[in-house]
């Protein structure tokens, strides 16, 4: 897609949106699934000032840990532009089953919830969570 058909697709959507888009573009810090999957699970949110070190350490090892604890695909990427210090997991999941299913399993780990709560200072209050589902 070139600029003025994004353009265009913006333009088209304008009657849907009540606020302003917020343009980004994000650097995954690792490789995605070798497979698109039908549904991503993404978690954003953005460094605390003077924690963007930490943040990008503490995201990387969330990423990888969930990732090898609920056998999901699992990236953290950070943004290049667009909100400073935003970053971005990202969870690929088969079906909306195998998303409710990892949800309960997440829930159930004390462990991994114990390494989420320990780095939360890291970031700003207002996480936001989105689920995106591939439209064929």
């Amino acid at each position: 897609m070139d600029a003025s058909d994004y353009h265009d697709a913006m333009a088209e959507l304008d009657e849907y949106m009540t606020g302003s888009p917020v343009e980004a573009l994000i650097e995954p810090m690792g490789p995605p699934p070798s497979e698109p999957t039908p549904i991503v699970n993404t978690v954003q949110a953005v460094a605390a000032n003077g924690h963007l070190r930490p943040t990008m350490h503490w995201g990387m090892d969330i990423a990888e840990r969930f990732s090898r604890a609920m056998d999901v695909p699992t990236v953290f990427a950070r943004s290049l532009w667009g909100h400073y210090g935003s970053v971005l997991w990202g969870a690929y999941f088969d079906d909306p089953d195998h998303l409710e299913e990892t949800n309960a399993k997440m829930a159930a780990d004390e462990m991994l919830q114990a390494v989420m709560d320990e780095g939360g200072h890291n970031v700003q209050p207002g996480a936001i969570s989105a689920v995106m589902r591939r439209m064929t």
